[in-house]
């Protein structure tokens, strides 16, 4: 079982997007939307080129990384408003999702990164947007969680001085 761990290194992050980049195009955009966006992988695989440009217009301001619509825009040209974007849903993908995962798994366990899982992509996106934007309220509102003190827990902090201000003594969170 996963235990779906976020990334906190982003030269791991940087690492892992070029060699998802050598070894499968699909993973690599796959990878970088879900860094981008928060998006949980299998949110990611029923993802349209349709939902993510309303995505755009809608929360364009909580992306980590500030060349990612370039980017995401030119490997989309290819499909249809309609058209599912990632592996398995569309004519040119290489990969079924079940594969697409394993990929990007696998890709993560060799380079080192352990805990790769389904809300990995989600958990770091919350990890980096907190660290750019300080906004705990709109990430805890975004992931649907309890408190901030959840939502830090949720994004991987552990043994932050500041992190149970709010449940204080007996933290739940800290026993999971």
């Amino acid at each position: 079982m996963y235990k779906d761990i976020a990334i906190h290194d982003i030269l791991q992050i940087k690492r892992l997007k070029e060699k998802l980049a050598e070894t499968c195009q699909e993973a690599y955009y796959l990878f970088i939307t879900g860094f981008n966006t928060g998006l949980k992988l299998q949110e990611l695989l029923g993802l349209t080129k349709k939902d993510l440009m309303e995505f755009k217009e809608t929360r364009a301001n909580e992306i980590v990384e500030p060349h990612f619509w370039e980017e995401i825009e030119a490997y989309m040209k290819k499909f249809a408003d309609e058209d599912l974007i990632f592996p398995e849903q569309n004519a040119e993908a290489s990969l079924d999702s079940e594969k697409m995962c394993r990929l990007l798994r696998d890709t993560a366990h060799n380079m080192g990164i352990e805990g790769f899982g389904n809300e990995t992509l989600s958990k770091t996106y919350g990890y980096f947007h907190y660290q750019k934007f300080r906004d705990i309220e709109r990430l805890r509102k975004r992931f649907g969680l309890v408190s901030p003190t959840a939502t830090l827990h949720y994004m991987g902090y552990r043994d932050d001085k500041y992190l149970c201000f709010h449940c204080n003594i007996g933290c739940i969170w800290n026993k999971m």
